[in-house]
């Protein structure tokens, strides 16, 4: 019960933060290909997902956030 509400939290997350990037952008910084980066970003359950999935994903995420904020910096 509480991996499914963390794994819901999470994805709500990673959906909000990831919101407006484009689909290809993320399938090609995740190595996943888009119809599964699609049906992530689109479906309410997760429980579908291989844990690599939604590890990619999150880890593009934070990939992202690094770069953003170097960009701001500079």
């Amino acid at each position: 019960m509480i991996i499914k509400k963390l794994l819901a939290e999470w994805h709500r997350t990673i959906n909000e933060d990831l919101q407006g990037v484009p689909v290809a952008q993320i399938a090609e910084g995740t190595g996943l290909n888009r119809q599964t980066v699609k049906n992530y970003m689109t479906l309410s359950n997760q429980e579908k997902f291989d844990e690599k999935v939604i590890l990619k994903i999150n880890e593009y995420r934070n990939k992202y956030f690094e770069t953003a904020k170097a960009l701001t910096k500079a």
